[in-house]
């Protein structure tokens, strides 16, 4: 499956999930993950790679700097990951209100 399939694949499951999503188009910045998500308090950053696909030099270390700074990165590379991790995280509690 091209990645751009994956991407488009997954996206139709996100939103059907009830996520909110949009592309991150290209910035000035190499290395930027593909998709932004966000539902009932998660905010999750995607990268879409073929299987078995390999980060760029420039994705991980734009990955690593986001990770370190407490942000939440996937790398995917199946329908079924992407599926398996939407669905740990569709049904979890809200943050509760102060």
């Amino acid at each position: 499956m091209l990645e751009s399939q994956l991407e488009q694949k997954c996206m139709g499951y996100a939103r059907a999930s009830g996520w909110w999503e949009v592309k991150i188009m290209r910035c000035s910045r190499n290395g930027i993950p593909d998709r932004v998500l966000g539902f009932n308090g998660h905010t999750v950053f995607v990268e879409f790679k073929q299987p078995n696909g390999r980060l760029s030099p420039f994705q991980q270390r734009e990955h690593s700097a986001m990770r370190r700074c407490g942000m939440t990165v996937w790398v995917i590379d199946s329908y079924e990951m992407f599926k398996g991790l939407i669905d740990a995280r569709s049904y979890t509690q809200p943050p509760q209100a102060d």
